[in-house]
């Protein structure tokens, strides 16, 4: 039986620039296990290098009932950079490679989301293309019939190697970053008017 969108959610889903509803990929990804599971801290000493870093945790002000992750980048001198997304600008991630999966993006994904990655992989089956705005570039999705309830979004800065990712599910809505401290990640347009229309939910 096929699920109906409520007016509203149907709102959001045109609100969000770019975001193509019909173009919902039909394959279920392969979603590889994650290699390790971020542990929340509320207090984590800065770890020695070539360490690992166990995700810190506080709330956010943004956003009601939002929690913020923040996990050093590890990415290492010379290797590949966010960079070479620029490619990819105006594709969906199932036009050829599906970025969101394989590659670059998709091991600094694993990396910073560590189990949530599935949950985001699920959350961007409703998906519109790579789009850039300014000097960023962000991709925006919904899972299929909950938008407004299950959805994600990608952010990647080029220039400073670094992602942010905002994930909304099960009424949490988490916010993700591998940026070096003191150099947040601005949201662009397409995600702070997706952000605007969701309904927060009072903390438990």
């Amino acid at each position: 039986m096929s699920t109906m969108l409520s007016p509203w959610q149907a709102g959001l889903a045109l609100g969000v620039a770019m975001l193509a509803l019909t173009a919902c990929d039909p394959r279920t990804p392969s979603v590889p296990a994650p290699k390790a599971v971020q542990e929340a801290s509320l207090d984590v000493a800065a770890p020695a290098p070539g360490t690992a870093q166990a995700a810190t945790v506080a709330p956010a002000s943004a956003l009601a009932a939002t929690e913020t992750v923040r996990m050093p980048s590890p990415a290492g001198a010379g290797g590949p950079g966010l960079d070479s997304l620029a490619e990819y600008v105006g594709k969906y991630p199932y036009d050829g490679i599906n970025y969101l999966e394989q590659g670059v993006l998709a091991d600094r994904l694993k990396a910073l989301l560590g189990p949530s990655y599935p949950t985001l992989l699920a959350n961007m089956r409703t998906v519109g293309p790579l789009t850039r705005e300014g000097e960023v570039l962000s991709i925006v999705g919904l899972r299929p019939h909950q938008g407004g309830e299950e959805m994600g979004a990608v952010v990647i800065d080029p220039a400073r190697n670094a992602l942010r990712v905002w994930l909304l599910t099960h009424g949490r809505q988490t916010d993700f970053s591998d940026a070096a401290q003191g150099t947040e990640i601005p949201w662009p347009e397409q995600v702070t008017k997706t952000q605007a229309s969701i309904e927060p939910r009072p903390a438990s």
